[in-house]
């Protein structure tokens, strides 16, 4: 999620909670005593050496972003008229 949200690759990233880097991947968010309403901060490292991102982006340009379409194919993007509307009752 951080590399498409910042584009931070996975291995450049450095994730915070106030002062403290945030280490280890099978731990759990509890583990690390992250709770609700905390806030975490991400920083990229920079590093690049000693590997090849290509694959990376060939993967990023690689994924179909599918295109939403809201309300498309329902009444609430319909043209029909507020007077067509005007004799429907509803019943509790």
């Amino acid at each position: 999620m951080i590399w498409e949200s910042l584009g931070i690759v996975k291995e450049n990233q450095k994730l915070h909670k106030g002062n403290v880097e945030i280490e280890g991947d099978l731990a759990t968010l509890a583990d690390k005593s992250i709770f609700p309403g905390d806030v975490l901060w991400v920083r990229d490292s920079e590093i690049f050496e000693n590997r090849d991102i290509a694959d990376e982006i060939s993967e990023q340009k690689g994924d179909i972003l599918q295109v939403e379409e809201g309300f498309r194919g329902t009444l609430l993007t319909s043209s029909v008229s507020a007077q067509l509307c005007q004799g429907i009752t509803f019943s509790e």
